[in-house]
């Protein structure tokens, strides 16, 4: 029996230009190199800058003042369709586990890469509050720096980025609200992430309107506070972005008057976060729940 014909490689011209260099940063710069066609596939911004019309896509040089630790991720998501392999990205340590007891973990303690705690050790009390308040301290370092992460894929306008993180948020959320009943160190305690009104500032400064990541916030804070947020709002209403007032009103008021009872952000369909701009007539979503 005949070998079936080889099949034939195609290569483009793009395969073999000189690779696009982008320097990022403030004071201190950093260079990339990066594949241009890559890049301007899953970038607007990028494909813009490209053109031979602006001076960056004459030099095949483009500048960017923003972080590059940030940017770096972006560019790991690109290469891999993942953030887990980014240098730059905050970890999120396991639990300490002492060798030697054969008892079972606190039944409220749950291990982020697995669904069930191991069953081999057991910290010490005073161990595991002080490793909890320290995870808790990890998840909000790295909850900020998705937002960053955000900010960088509306910049860049780069969406299949964006509903990435935008996953990537919620599932840190849904998993940090495991924390809310355990017991820590003292003066360390659960806090709802973003709720003070500066950081609700800031997300709703550097958003447009309908952006998907202050739908999410909305209902987090709802959720997760519900009526005393609503009250600490209400008493604190100047310091507060108008926009945040009116979609937490709007939000307060399709739970009123919809009879069906309301579904936790951790269980929506993740494409409730999506921003799907750039689709074919008829195109679903493929995201699941989370």
């Amino acid at each position: 029996m005949s070998e079936p014909p080889a099949k034939k490689m195609r290569l483009g011209f793009e395969n073999f230009a000189a690779p696009l260099k982008v320097t990022v940063g403030g004071s201190e710069k950093q260079d990339f190199y990066i594949n241009k066609e890559k890049i301007c596939l899953e970038s607007d911004f990028f494909k813009a800058a490209c053109k031979k019309e602006w001076s960056s896509g004459r030099d095949n040089v483009v500048d960017l003042e923003d972080d590059p630790d940030v940017f770096a991720i972006f560019l790991v998501w690109l290469t891999t369709g993942s953030i887990s392999a980014a240098e730059s990205l905050v970890d999120i340590p396991e639990l300490p586990k002492v060798p030697g007891s054969k008892r079972k973990l606190p039944a409220n303690i749950k291990y982020e890469s697995s669904p069930e705690p191991p069953t081999d050790t057991e910290p010490t009390p005073g161990e595991t509050r002080r490793q909890l308040a320290v995870k808790l301290q990890q998840y909000r370092m790295r909850f900020f720096q998705l937002l960053e992460c955000y900010y960088l894929g509306d910049s860049l306008q780069a969406e299949n980025f964006r509903n990435y993180i935008m996953d990537r948020t919620v599932g840190l959320l849904k998993s940090r609200n495991k924390f809310r009943n355990m017991s820590f160190e003292a003066g360390e305690k659960f806090t709802v992430l973003a709720s003070h009104h500066l950081s609700i500032m800031e997300i709703y400064q550097r958003t447009p309107p309908n952006a998907p990541l202050r739908k999410l916030l909305v209902d987090y804070h709802l959720e997760i506070i519900g009526q005393t947020h609503v009250n600490e709002v209400a008493l604190d209403m100047e310091h507060h972005p108008q926009d945040y007032l009116q979609d937490l009103i709007s939000q307060l008021a399709k739970g009123y008057y919809n009879v069906a009872p309301r579904v936790s952000f951790c269980n929506k369909r993740r494409c409730t976060y999506h921003n799907h701009t750039k689709v074919p007539k008829g195109f679903v979503c493929a995201a699941t729940r989370l």
